[in-house]
C-alpha cells in the first residue's frame, strides 16, 4: 500500500517518538510526506499566577514550549536525514 501524505500525532511521548521514527521509515520507503500534528490547550492570558490553578496552567505552557521545540528539533533531523527523498507537493 502506498501513502502519499502520512499525519504523525506527537506530544513529545516516547511512543510518538516512535511513531514518528515509522512514519519517517515508511516516508522513505513510499516517497511520502509526512505532516506532523500538535496540539497545545489553550491558555486563557488572565489568570492568577498565585493559586493552584495558574501554576497548573503556567506548568502546562511550559510543557506546550518544551515540546514545540523538542518538535522542531525533531522536524529539523528528518528533513536533513530523509531531503533526498522528499518529493516537493505541486
Amino acid at each position: 500500500m502506498q501513502y502519499g501524505k502520512i499525519l504523525v500525532p506527537y506530544d513529545a511521548s516516547q511512543m510518538s517518538d516512535k511513531a514518528l521514527e515509522r512514519a519517517s521509515e515508511i516516508a522513505k520507503t513510499a516517497r511520502s510526506v509526512i505532516f506532523i500534528f500538535h496540539v497545545i490547550p489553550e491558555i486563557p492570558m488572565m489568570r492568577p499566577t498565585t493559586s493552584r490553578l495558574g501554576r497548573t496552567l503556567d506548568g502546562l505552557m511550559l510543557q506546550g514550549t518544551r515540546i514545540t521545540r523538542h518538535t522542531d528539533t525533531l522536524t529539523g533531523h528528518l528533513l536533513q536525514s530523509s531531503a533526498q527523498t522528499l518529493i516537493p507537493l505541486t
